[in-house]
């Protein structure tokens, strides 16, 4: 277990949500993503009697687990900024001497960034029920978690969960944070798991510090 766990585990512990209704719902869990709420990309599914099959886009749920009482979906498109520089530097060229466009060379290069730029839009699916969070191609038992890893990179910070199956799955906090709601359900399960000796580990992990009783947790910043 971990020398340190941030008071995660310390009672008292909210309770677990009904796997239906998504109900009594998690206490605001600690968000420190630069990210704020987008409601955009954000479903809320739970006790609003929603017929999941008439959700587009919706991935079912894991193997003998609840329908999801939480989503989150974006899209990125950080590559395709590449591919409108090179068009703007392409462009700029070209006013100051047109014949560059006849460089058949040139025009293999823009095509070949251009096919990077689109081939890098990436996809976003969160999903959390009363006991999971499911990303696009895993999942991973929040409230059976072994190891709860908080990465902090250039401007990114990331959580990667691994559950007492060695399941494994990681999302970066902003999109966690995203939806708050969803983030309450998986913050209830780390609680939880920490409780039961889940280890806390990753240069980030004091961010998961818990509110202090009477205690607001600082909303987002924006």
């Amino acid at each position: 277990m971990s020398t340190h766990t941030w008071g995660l585990g310390d009672p008292p512990l909210p309770g677990r949500p009904d796997a239906d209704t998504g109900l009594p719902r998690p206490p605001s869990a600690p968000r420190w993503s630069l990210a704020g709420t987008i409601e955009r990309g954000s479903l809320h599914l739970g006790a609003d009697g929603t017929d999941l099959s008439a959700v587009e886009g919706l991935l079912p749920p894991p193997p003998e687990r609840s329908r999801p009482l939480e989503v989150y979906r974006a899209r990125r498109y950080d590559g395709l900024y590449f591919v409108a520089l090179g068009a703007a530097i392409l462009g700029f060229t070209a006013l100051l001497d047109v014949r560059v466009l006849g460089f058949w060379w040139l025009w293999v290069v823009f095509a070949v960034v251009a096919a990077l730029g689109a081939r890098s839009v990436s996809r976003t699916y969160l999903a959390a029920g009363a006991d999971y969070l499911q990303t696009r191609r895993t999942w991973v038992d929040v409230y059976a978690l072994r190891e709860i890893t908080v990465g902090v990179g250039t401007g990114q910070h990331w959580i990667t969960f691994l559950d007492d199956q060695d399941r494994r799955t990681t999302a970066p906090t902003n999109e966690l944070h995203a939806n708050p709601a969803l983030w309450d359900l998986v913050y209830n399960g780390i609680r939880h798991s920490v409780a039961g000796g889940a280890r806390v580990k990753g240069s980030g992990a004091r961010h998961l510090r818990p509110p202090a009783r009477g205690e607001r947790p600082p909303p987002a910043a924006r």
